[in-house]
C-alpha cells in the first residue's frame, strides 16, 4: 500500500535522490507495531454486553440501547432514477424502538439543523 509518507521498496532511492529526508521513510517494523496497536484499540472497543446505558445530554434521563441480533433480510436496491438495479444489500429490520428513535432524531435535526428567522434576529 503506497502512502504519503512511506516509499514503496522501488521508489525509494528515487525518492531519497530528489530530497526525501531519510527519516521520513515509516519503516516496515514501526508500521507494524502501529496497526498491532490500532487493532488491540479495535479490540479492547468492541463491547462485551450487548446493552449499553447513558445519559441524555438534555434532560437527565436514562436512555438504554439494545443491540439486538435479528436476521438478515436481502432487499433490493434502487439507483437515483427509481430503477432497481438489481443488486441486492443484506440489511436488518429495525424494531419499532428503533424505528422511533430514529423519527425523534429525524425530527430534531429538521426542527434545530438551521435557525429560525428569530433566532437569526436575536444574534443580529
Amino acid at each position: 500500500m503506497y502512502m504519503r509518507r512511506k516509499c514503496q521498496e522501488c521508489r525509494l532511492k528515487k525518492c531519497l535522490s530528489v530530497g526525501m529526508r531519510p527519516e521520513c521513510v515509516v519503516p516496515e517494523y514501526q508500521c507494524a507495531m502501529k496497526r498491532e496497536a490500532k487493532r488491540a484499540i479495535k479490540d479492547k472497543d468492541k463491547p462485551n454486553s450487548t446493552t449499553k446505558e447513558g445519559l441524555s445530554p438534555n434532560n437527565n434521563t436514562q436512555i438504554m440501547i439494545i443491540e439486538e441480533k435479528q436476521p438478515l433480510t436481502p432487499i433490493m436496491t434502487n439507483n437515483w432514477n427509481g430503477s432497481q438495479n438489481g443488486d441486492v444489500e443484506i440489511a436488518r429490520k429495525l424494531s419499532s424502538e428503533q424505528d422511533d428513535i430514529i423519527k425523534k432524531l429525524v425530527f430534531y435535526q429538521n426542527e434545530f439543523e438551521s435557525p429560525s428567522e428569530e433566532d437569526i434576529e436575536k444574534i443580529a
